[in-house]
């Protein structure tokens, strides 16, 4: 277990350690960006995941190639996405994953993700801001999402407070977790 936590930890430093140098637009987002959120409250409470999710601009797509294949990561051709994954362990689990801001990460999605305009850093790593990532998480309403807005939820990161403010469909869904956090 702490050889994998590691090997996340190691994976996530090389990628943006690469894009920094690039002096790419980028933000941790997904679970990744959740476990830095959560940690800043209550580190006992995280919980890690092997891939880690970015969100960037489309226009940089050759810029990002190119700085994580200097860091080890091949790109691999994954729809609206891109995927990069290490030689040595070329399994989609492991993987990094680029979605692209101000795009819908699915067609049915209700809503576009976020912009670039709003992160924080955490360290050498920049996180998606609070709101907008929990409006990332509303919007990909997965079965991790929902997960990862229940644990902001009990850590007090989220509240009811916060329904107003995101389009009615995505408060919708946030006040389902709100009301059954366990279901």
């Amino acid at each position: 277990m702490v050889r994998a936590v590691d090997r996340v930890r190691d994976r996530l430093a090389r990628a943006t350690n690469a894009l920094n140098a690039e002096r790419l637009q980028y933000a941790i987002v997904g679970s990744s960006a959740v476990l830095a959120w959560i940690a800043s409250v209550d580190e006992s409470a995280t919980r890690f995941t092997n891939d880690i999710d970015f969100l960037a601009h489309r226009s940089d797509q050759m810029r990002l190639k190119s700085a994580l294949s200097t860091a080890g990561f091949d790109a691999q051709a994954s729809g609206h996405h891109l995927i990069f994954v290490e030689g040595s362990q070329p399994s989609s689990r492991h993987a990094l994953r680029v979605v692209f801001a101000g795009e819908y990460l699915r067609e049915s999605d209700l809503a576009i993700t976020p912009s670039l305009i709003e992160f924080v850093n955490f360290g050498a790593a920049r996180v998606l801001s609070l709101q907008p990532l929990v409006e990332m998480l509303l919007i990909d309403h997965r079965v991790n999402a929902r997960v990862d807005v229940r644990d902001m939820i009990d850590v007090g990161l989220i509240d009811a407070t916060w329904t107003a403010r995101f389009q009615a469909e995505l408060g919708a869904r946030l006040q389902a977790l709100l009301d059954d956090p366990d279901g």
